[in-house]
Protein backbone atom coordinates (compact mmCIF):
# COMPACT_ATOMS: atom_id res chain seq x y z
CA UNK A 1 0.00 0.00 0.00
CA UNK A 2 1.13 3.50 -0.76
CA UNK A 3 -0.05 6.63 1.00
CA UNK A 4 -0.85 9.74 -1.00
CA UNK A 5 -1.97 12.87 0.77
CA UNK A 6 -5.19 14.49 -0.42
CA UNK A 7 -3.20 17.70 -0.77
CA UNK A 8 -0.40 16.25 -2.93
CA UNK A 9 -1.86 17.69 -6.15
CA UNK A 10 -3.23 20.88 -4.60
CA UNK A 11 -2.55 24.04 -6.60
CA UNK A 12 -2.72 27.37 -4.87
CA UNK A 13 -4.51 30.20 -6.65
CA UNK A 14 -1.31 32.21 -6.45
CA UNK A 15 0.34 29.58 -8.68
CA UNK A 16 -1.83 30.60 -11.66
CA UNK A 17 -0.51 33.16 -14.08
CA UNK A 18 -2.52 36.38 -13.78
CA UNK A 19 -3.22 38.13 -17.07
CA UNK A 20 -4.73 41.58 -17.62
CA UNK A 21 -8.51 41.61 -18.04
CA UNK A 22 -8.29 43.10 -21.54
CA UNK A 23 -6.08 40.23 -22.70
CA UNK A 24 -8.52 37.71 -21.16
CA UNK A 25 -11.43 39.40 -22.95
CA UNK A 26 -9.54 39.42 -26.27
CA UNK A 27 -8.77 35.71 -25.89
CA UNK A 28 -12.41 34.92 -25.16
CA UNK A 29 -13.51 36.94 -28.21
CA UNK A 30 -10.92 35.20 -30.41
CA UNK A 31 -12.23 31.72 -29.54
CA UNK A 32 -15.85 32.73 -30.09
CA UNK A 33 -16.93 34.34 -26.84
CA UNK A 34 -19.80 32.95 -24.84
CA UNK A 35 -21.12 31.12 -27.90
CA UNK A 36 -18.09 28.81 -27.86
CA UNK A 37 -18.82 27.89 -24.25
CA UNK A 38 -22.51 27.38 -25.06
CA UNK A 39 -21.58 25.10 -27.97
CA UNK A 40 -19.31 23.06 -25.70
CA UNK A 41 -22.12 22.73 -23.15
CA UNK A 42 -24.45 21.33 -25.83
CA UNK A 43 -22.05 18.52 -26.77
CA UNK A 44 -22.95 15.16 -25.24
CA UNK A 45 -20.61 13.70 -22.68
CA UNK A 46 -18.63 10.70 -23.98
CA UNK A 47 -20.18 8.55 -21.24
CA UNK A 48 -23.67 9.70 -22.27
CA UNK A 49 -23.21 8.31 -25.78
CA UNK A 50 -23.01 4.76 -24.42
CA UNK A 51 -26.30 2.87 -24.61
CA UNK A 52 -28.30 3.33 -21.45
CA UNK A 53 -29.53 0.37 -19.48
CA UNK A 54 -33.23 -0.25 -19.84
CA UNK A 55 -35.18 0.45 -16.66
CA UNK A 56 -36.71 -2.48 -14.86
CA UNK A 57 -40.42 -2.92 -15.37
CA UNK A 58 -42.58 -2.62 -12.24
CA UNK A 59 -43.86 -5.93 -10.90
CA UNK A 60 -47.42 -4.65 -10.54
CA UNK A 61 -49.47 -2.01 -12.27
CA UNK A 62 -50.04 1.24 -10.46
CA UNK A 63 -53.51 1.81 -9.07
CA UNK A 64 -55.54 4.31 -11.11
CA UNK A 65 -56.17 7.65 -9.44
CA UNK A 66 -59.77 8.24 -8.35
CA UNK A 67 -61.77 10.73 -10.37
CA UNK A 68 -62.69 14.16 -9.02
CA UNK A 69 -59.54 14.83 -7.00
CA UNK A 70 -59.81 11.69 -4.93
CA UNK A 71 -63.19 12.38 -3.43
CA UNK A 72 -62.58 15.96 -2.32
CA UNK A 73 -65.71 18.04 -2.52
CA UNK A 74 -65.81 21.59 -3.70
CA UNK A 75 -67.54 24.04 -1.31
Amino acid sequence: MAYESAFSRYRRTADDKVIPWREANDTAARIGGWRAYARDAQQPDPAASAPAATPAQPATKAMPMPQGHGGHKMP
